[in-house]
């Protein structure tokens, strides 16, 4: 090791491997890139982090009403925008909240003998209170925009069209709208703030509104115009009084152009479409056409020259008929969101950002109480129109599952170091020296439809047995295989392992990294992340022949979240990154900083029950059974069959199930072997996989196996479970951490074993179709051909 940056390169890959393997593991999101228009979610306060990060936004809309957050006259409860705008600063979201639904005693403005709107001064003042909050400069935070109103302004319908046209006109609205600007400025100079989104889509009422406010010298009292968009069906179809998305925009640009006002940017702070009548009254479509729909949005105002920003309408936790990613999982629509930002990355607003960037950081804890001295108002639920958010949503229900300590993920970072430092610096020693000779060094001429492959797998494996290619079609036959393969013990949590279990791998990716030094493959494999980390740590280090790493079921968990550059200077290394479950795809791509294409969601399969008979079974009365160490959830499952008349076998390591007391109906097990493990699923009643709440898959294998041998499932409901279990169908889905919900569903299954055969029978079939092990290996070779033949 001659020059500085290899001994960067050794420092940043020790560092970075450890922290993956032992568990140290996310980054901070990064902020959309900048090109093309903005995209956002309007979305709960505060929003579901998770899904947002994943999804490669860069803003949210966060609509708490004004009277939830003035309680009383003068009164202000800022707990929840607070909580909301902190999160958001801190993940790097921008924001823009509307200063919407007054409360009564603000309401001065009367039309109809009803109260409907704040008057000027009202306006003036709340919107001073919020813009000196959140200007930066008070520890509170930074709010990059605010929309003055919201769909209350165009909304109200007074029983017939006589009581009601007189009440959505402008002259309501455009002093406020002054006044509101005017003192946020005041406040906040470099905020942006917006007229309300216009939300009646009627072509007379848009073009007669917008003209009003030019004509009366309002028009410059925003940084840009508003609408929301909700035709219930195809947007690019217009009628003679509702226009297309197009259309509309298009009016509200040529009333602005007319007046000399042509350059002010559009946004369009809510779309969608309903596929559920969850908080949705109709019409509905189906998800593929809510995806049709959203896109023909997206090419609309990213060709526009004009809409500058799209916020979807929505992303919570729950079912509502708009959400495009609720518990059972993203919808076609949120992937193509991901995949059209992917090729159209969000675009900055010109001019603001930087100055957002700049403000000084919020202070590190929300506020924690109310302003003045009041009981706390509850969390408000706001009913807009014919959509709803929940305000001020709770963090999720606490995992039960014991994690290690903070001292002892130290202490196994700081021995992991100690332990790979060898294995690092000898392969910088034994590749460093190559590097002249490998950069002449012949290369193979590429055969058509045959490759040459490096396979680095748990297991051993020797000949016949080909692994994958045992169960590909003859072309596949004619490709060179080689294997490293092992399998290491893995008894031990945390820190514990790094005196054994961790340094097999940098062993194995030493042999790798050798052999691909005299061989020319074509790619090399490695299974899951215990494999590739490492291997991309060396080939960091040396200049080998470029094979194509390529790692399955990839995975980076743990909670290292100030690691970006060094995750930057790994992931490079590999060529591509398969994943076991949809909702990784998006949430890898921004946890780990990809480009679009480089991870893709391969659904995992498994062996045959049938292949691994043999093992000894467990005799006695019926039994549930419920295995495996990573991610699971025990006290939330033993806690939930505590009382019930059933039996319940747990097959795990000590380490899960420390702590968890052991009620009289419940069987604790050390981990079996394989065909004990097997022979103990085809025996059970039904098969329990319990998760905490996690961003990645855990538990999948389990699922595949248990549908192999033909058991319905009990399974908490998470981003690895989704794709695989069916509700109702193969099995039941639990949410995380819920006693009550889990002890409900193995009742449901004790109580009713036609029901529990039924879904197991399903659940074979399931299997038969789409999870063997023929099955998982077709869609990997597509995968590898494809990358080997793109090279």
């Amino acid at each position: 090791m001659k020059n500085a940056p290899g001994g960067v390169a050794l420092a940043a890959c020790v560092l970075f491997t450890m922290m993956a393997l032992s568990g140290i593991g996310s980054m901070q999101p990064a902020s959309a890139a900048t090109g093309g228009i903005a995209y956002g979610f309007t979305a709960p306060v505060p929003p579901d982090q998770a899904k947002l990060n994943a999804s490669h936004v860069g803003w949210v809309r966060q609509g708490l009403d004004w009277s939830s957050i003035e309680t009383s006259p003068g009164v202000y409860d800022f707990r929840t925008l607070d909580r909301a705008v902190a999160q958001e600063n801190a993940a790097g979201v921008q924001i823009t909240v509307p200063l919407q639904d007054a409360p009564g005693f603000r309401k001065t403005q009367v039309c109809n003998g009803v109260s409907l709107f704040p008057g000027p001064s009202e306006m003036s003042t709340f919107a001073s209170v919020l813009a000196s909050r959140y200007n930066g400069q008070n520890g509170h935070g930074y709010v990059q925009s605010y929309e003055i109103g919201n769909e209350e302004w165009d909304g109200y319908w007074g029983g017939s069209w006589d009581n009601t046209a007189a009440c959505r006109t402008a002259n309501w609205y455009g002093p406020v709208l002054k006044a509101g600007y005017q003192a946020i400025k005041a406040s906040s100079p470099n905020a942006l703030v917006g007229m309300y989104g216009l939300w009646w889509q009627n072509s007379n009422h848009i073009v007669s509104y917008m003209t009003w406010l030019y004509q009366n010298g309002y028009g410059r009292f925003m940084d840009f115009a508003n609408f929301h968009y909700y035709s219930g069906g195809d947007p690019s179809v217009s009628t003679p009084d509702v226009p297309s998305y197009t259309g509309e925009w298009q009016m509200i640009h040529g009333v602005m152009a007319a007046h000399g006002d042509g350059g002010k940017p559009i946004w369009c702070t809510e779309v969608g479409w309903a596929v559920n009548s969850n908080g949705q009254p109709g019409p509905l479509v189906n998800p593929a056409q809510q995806s049709q729909y959203l896109q023909q949005i997206l090419d609309s105002s990213r060709t526009s020259g004009v809409v500058q920003a799209v916020f979807i309408y929505t992303l919570m936790d729950n079912y509502d008929g708009m959400n495009i990613w609720p518990p059972s999982g993203p919808l076609p629509a949120y992937n193509m969101l991901v995949s059209y930002i992917g090729r159209y990355p969000g675009g900055a607003i010109a001019g603001r950002r930087a100055a957002a960037a700049a403000a000084p950081k919020p202070a590190p804890a929300a506020s924690t109480a109310p302003s003045a001295a009041v009981p706390p108002s509850p969390s408000a639920r706001a009913i807009i129109h014919r959509r709803s958010w929940i305000s001020g949503q709770t963090a999720a229900t606490a995992q039960p599952l014991a994690r290690s300590s903070s001292q002892s993920t130290l202490l196994g970072f700081v021995a992991g170091v100690l332990v790979m430092l060898p294995f690092l610096l000898a392969a910088v020693w034994r590749f460093g020296g190559r590097r002249r000779r490998q950069a002449t060094a012949p290369t193979r001429a590429a055969q058509p439809l045959t490759m040459r492959v490096l396979c680095l797998v748990d297991g051993v494996v020797k000949p016949p047995d080909r692994w994958l290619w045992s169960y590909l079609p003859a072309l596949a036959q004619a490709d060179t295989v080689d294997f490293l393969s092992f399998m290491p013990s893995d008894r031990y949590q945390s820190w514990g392992k790094v005196f054994s279990y961790y340094p097999s791998y940098f062993r194995i990716a030493q042999r790798a990294l050798a052999q691909a030094a005299t061989t020319d493959y074509d790619a090399i494999i490695a299974w899951e992340s215990k494999f590739g980390f490492p291997l991309a740590c060396l080939r960091r280090l040396s200049r080998t022949p470029r094979s194509k790493l390529v790692v399955l079921a990839f995975s980076y968990k743990g909670i290292a979240r100030y690691v970006k550059p060094l995750a930057q200077l790994v992931m490079p290394a590999i060529d591509h990154c398969t994943v076991t479950a949809s909702g990784e795809v998006p949430y890898y791509a921004t946890l780990l900083h990809l480009p679009a294409g480089k991870v893709s969601f391969t659904p995992l399969g498994g062996y045959d029950v049938g292949e691994l008979e043999g093992g000894t079974t467990i005799g006695g009365t019926p039994y549930a059974f419920a295995a495996g160490r990573s991610e699971r959830d025990y006290r939330t499952l033993v806690d939930a069959f505590s009382g019930l008349s059933g039996r319940l076998v747990i097959n795990a390591r000590p380490f899960n199930l420390k702590g968890v007391s052991r009620p009289p109906n419940v069987e604790f097990n050390d981990f079996m072997p394989r065909r004990d493990f097997i022979a103990a699923m085809v025996g059970a009643q039904f098969v329990i996989v319990p998760l905490v709440d996690t961003p990645h898959a855990a538990g999948v294998g389990h699922l595949i196996y248990a549908m192999a041998a033909g058991k319905a499932i009990v399974a908490t409901r998470t981003v690895g479970t989704v794709d695989y279990v069916e509700e109702g169908v193969t099995g039941l889905l639990v949410p995380p951490g819920d006693v009550a919900a889990m002890r409900r569903s193995v009742e449901r299954l004790l109580n009713d074993p036609a029901l529990a055969t039924s879904m197991g029978r399903e659940a074979r079939r399931r299997y038969e179709t789409r999870y063997t092990m023929k099955a998982f290996a077709e869609r990997t070779y597509a995968v590898l051909s494809e990358i080997v033949s793109s090279s």
